[in-house]
Formats: C-alpha cells, sequence, structure tokens
C-alpha cells in the first residue's frame, strides 16, 4: 500500500513538472504572439483624423464683403442690414404661424 502511495506521489510530480513547463511555454508563446500582434495592430488601425477647425476659423474674415452678383434671398436680415442692402423685397417667414398667410401678405405689398 505504501508503495502504491508512492508511486502515485512520483506520477503526480512528474504531472506538475510537466504542467508547469508546459505553462511556461504557453505564456513565452502567448507574450511573443502579443508582441507580434501589438505591432500589427498598431501598423493597420486607422489614424485618427487631424481636425482642421482651428484653421477654419483662423483664415474666416468677417470684414469682407459678399460676392456682388449674390442675390439677397441668400442672406441673413442682420448681413443684408450690415452691406446696406435693401431688405424690403425678402420675404420673412415665421414658422410659428400659418405660412400661406404670410406668403399672401407678402404679394399684397
Amino acid at each position: 500500500m505504501v508503495a502504491f502511495f508512492c508511486s502515485m506521489y512520483y506520477i503526480f510530480i512528474i504531472i506538475f513538472f510537466i504542467l508547469f513547463i508546459n505553462s511556461n511555454y504557453l505564456l513565452k508563446l502567448q507574450r511573443l504572439l502579443h508582441d507580434r500582434i501589438d505591432l500589427t495592430v498598431e501598423k493597420l488601425r486607422k489614424k485618427p483624423r487631424i481636425l482642421k477647425i482651428k484653421r477654419v476659423q483662423r483664415c474666416k474674415t468677417t470684414t469682407s464683403m459678399p460676392p456682388m452678383d449674390t442675390p439677397n434671398w441668400c442672406l441673413t436680415d442682420k448681413a443684408l442690414k450690415r452691406f446696406n442692402r435693401s431688405t424690403n423685397e425678402i420675404p420673412t417667414y415665421d414658422y410659428n404661424t400659418d405660412q400661406d398667410k404670410e406668403s399672401d401678405e407678402y404679394h399684397n405689398d
């Protein structure tokens, strides 16, 4: 009976040793693959877009005039007043009320 337990003990030690070596090998293999995959992912991933908002805001001028052939209806009321353009012929719609009534008022003027 003692010989049986001793042989079982030796078998347990051998199995543990084999598993330990395999686990160490697996950890090294996992680390190696992780390092290689990391490099591949870093090379293949999309780079973040560089936003050019600041450059657009920097180049935007507020003192310039709109082009001479710009129709008045393209500009806002604020722009029309700023550039001394006529606001009489441009209907202003209030979306809180019925739009047909306002279009009738515009045509009756």
